[in-house]
Order: structure tokens, then C-alpha cells, then sequence
């Protein structure tokens, strides 16, 4: 039986870095991380097999022996079928967020971060997805963005994360499919 192998990516289409975590025992092991600790908040910490900086750019997905999603380091495969997405995305200025999936797209986990000492002032859920190849993801912003899109669409085209304000993809979508949109380099504000 062979493993599947995603690549993955942040909210902002780059590639997670392994930072150093300490258990209580004063054992340090690498970690993906992904929310806050505190208040309204929720840190989701992931296993990774690497030290501590390595850029990850690829993973199969694997347990721990309490039954928690960990992850192994892999080779970046080629026109991949699918890819995990760390939703690290912020709402608007004490505000929140919402997000909108195609049918196929996977929630493997949450986490949450949030403003003020309570956790009250704003949240925001932070998914850990496994996106097939062209599914779509709709994120909405609410609170105050000052100047920045409320409303983004992600997906994924086989081998790099795209993320785009509604009103460019619908622009760009109007004039090209999925396929040619790959050959742009687009960035994104998110």
C-alpha cells in the first residue's frame, strides 16, 4: 500500500516552518503549529519528523499513539492530487471569520486565535484541511480590514496554493479556467 503524499501550505500560499517545542518532561520535539494558547483560543500542535527551521513542503499524514494527526516529512510530489491547507487567516479588526467549501475538501482538525485578554473582541477559526486539486475555498472577513478584501477564494492547482480576492478571480475566471490560471504568478494580500 503506497502513502499519500501532500504538499502543504499557510493561509498565505507558503510553506509551514518546523519550530522546537518542549513537552513537560523537558523533551523537545519539532512541531507545525497552528491558533494561540489563552482564552478563546485553541493551539492545535502537529508532530513532525525534522529539526527544528526546515521548511516542509510536503507530508503524509500519520497518528500518534493517542490517536492525534502527526505528519512525516516528505518529497514535494509533482501535480499532487490534493493538498493540506493550514488556515492560518485572520478576520477584520474584532471580527471574525467564515468559510464556504467545495463538496471534497477535508477538515482534519481546528484551531483558534483571537483578540483581547478573553478572547472576546474577535475570533477567528483556523481549519487544517486536505484540499483535493481545483476545490475551492471561500473565505469571508468580518470586522474591519481597512482597505483590504473582505472575500477570498483559495484552491489548489496540483502543486502551488492560490489565493486571490473574490472580484480578481471572477475577473480572471471570466477570461481563463482553472488549468491556465496556474501559469500566473499571482500574489495575495491575505
Amino acid at each position: 500500500m503506497t502513502k499519500e503524499i501532500f504538499p502543504i501550505f499557510l493561509g498565505d500560499g507558503e510553506h509551514p516552518v518546523a519550530e522546537e517545542y518542549t513537552l513537560a518532561n523537558g523533551m523537545t520535539i519539532s512541531i507545525l503549529s497552528l491558533g494561540e494558547r489563552g482564552r478563546g483560543r485553541k493551539r492545535l500542535v502537529i508532530p513532525i519528523n525534522c529539526p527544528p527551521e526546515t521548511v516542509i513542503e510536503a507530508v503524509s499524514i500519520g497518528e500518534t499513539k493517542s490517536g492525534r494527526i502527526r505528519f512525516y516529512i516528505e518529497k514535494k510530489p509533482k501535480n499532487a492530487s490534493a493538498c493540506i491547507l493550514m488556515g492560518n487567516f485572520y478576520g477584520g479588526y474584532r471580527g471574525s471569520l467564515e468559510y464556504h467549501a467545495d463538496p471534497g475538501i477535508e477538515i482534519l482538525d481546528v484551531a483558534w486565535s483571537a483578540e483581547g485578554a478573553a478572547g472576546r473582541a474577535g475570533h477567528h477559526r483556523q481549519p487544517l484541511l486536505k484540499m483535493p486539486k481545483n476545490a475551492r475555498l471561500k473565505i469571508e472577513k468580518c470586522g474591519r480590514t481597512y482597505g483590504r478584501p473582505h472575500d477570498w477564494i483559495a484552491w489548489f492547482d496540483g502543486e502551488k496554493l492560490i489565493i486571490l480576492p473574490v472580484e480578481e478571480y471572477e475577473l480572471i475566471a471570466e477570461y481563463r479556467t482553472l488549468e491556465d490560471m496556474k501559469e500566473l504568478e499571482l500574489s495575495s494580500w491575505i
